[in-house]
């Protein structure tokens, strides 16, 4: 019972440590104004977002304003963020292509139609840029020139 204890203690006081550690590291972030600049660029990311997917369902012929398809593509990446799926694939997308039945009107083939648009350019396409990213870095490291990065800063 005592190992237990001391175990569970150990453990405890390694997470506290760890939290600390976290939040006083995070402190530079959480100055107002960049805490501010971030709430406007992911303002102003979201807002792009909406827009490109207003974009994509006004061409497939669904009658939608721009509040509306904001709203639908804000709540349907909510719920595959809350759905801890990657990229929240799957739920992200049911949902937009329900909401988009239930509150635009639109036929099931043309919301898949526009979801799948939708995420091709948003989804895939960022994921498309990491592995030129990843495979760029890895490119540097083969031929020694990563060294070189290390240096420069």
């Amino acid at each position: 019972r005592n190992f237990l204890s001391h175990l569970i203690t150990d453990k405890l006081k390694i997470f506290v440590d760890r939290l600390f550690y976290m939040i006083q590291n995070s402190v530079q972030l959480m100055r107002a104004d960049r805490l501010f600049s971030g709430l406007i660029l992911g303002l102003i990311a979201w807002i792009a977002e909406g827009i490109g997917f207003y974009l994509i369902v006004n061409n497939l012929g669904v009658d939608i304003d721009y509040s509306m398809s904001i709203g639908i593509c804000a709540i349907a990446v909510l719920v595959g963020a809350i759905s801890f799926l990657p990229g929240g694939l799957g739920s992200t997308e049911f949902t937009m292509g329900a909401l988009l039945v239930a509150v635009a009107g639109a036929t099931p083939a043309i919301a898949i139609s526009a979801t799948f648009f939708y995420r091709i350019a948003t989804l895939w396409f960022a994921v498309f840029i990491g592995i030129l990213c990843v495979s760029g870095l890895g490119y540097l490291k083969d031929t020694g020139q990563d060294q070189l990065v290390e240096k420069e800063k």
